[in-house]
């Protein structure tokens, strides 16, 4: 599974399209691409090696599926950490409150691939450091 966050909405459908890409470049089954408005989850369909293959198969509002995300402008990095708390804690937390309009994507392809642990961040990724 890929996933490509971005916190600026004007550059959001470049990247969504570059997201896509990627996964048929990589041949990741699965997407999600996350803005501070809105969730966007992806399939590969397989079915050729163009960009459009890649089927959208559903949506929800972020603060729908992400309740910790404040109103308001959030930074990416900060984003990025929301992001993945809630892919770390999935599989453990398991929530079929999950919005109506994202449930199929989440249980058909972001659980399995959390489960199984292949999920790959699509740009720079953020690295924690003790101190």
């Amino acid at each position: 599974m890929a996933v490509e966050v971005k916190s600026g909405s004007s550059k959001a459908a470049a990247a969504a399209a570059s997201l896509r890409t990627y996964m048929v470049q990589q041949s990741c089954p699965a997407g999600m691409f996350v803005t501070p408005e809105e969730i966007l989850f992806f399939r590969n369909l397989y079915t050729g090696y163009q960009p459009e293959t890649i089927q959208q198969i559903g949506s929800c509002r972020t603060t729908e599926l992400l309740k910790t995300i404040p109103g308001g402008a959030i930074s990416e990095p900060a984003l990025i950490e929301v992001v993945e708390q809630w892919l770390e804690t999935l599989d453990t937390h398991v929530n079929h409150a999950w919005p109506p309009s994202a449930r199929e994507a989440i249980e058909s392809c972001v659980v399995p691939a959390v489960i199984e642990g292949v999920v790959r961040t699509t740009g720079r990724r953020l690295r924690r450091t003790g101190s």
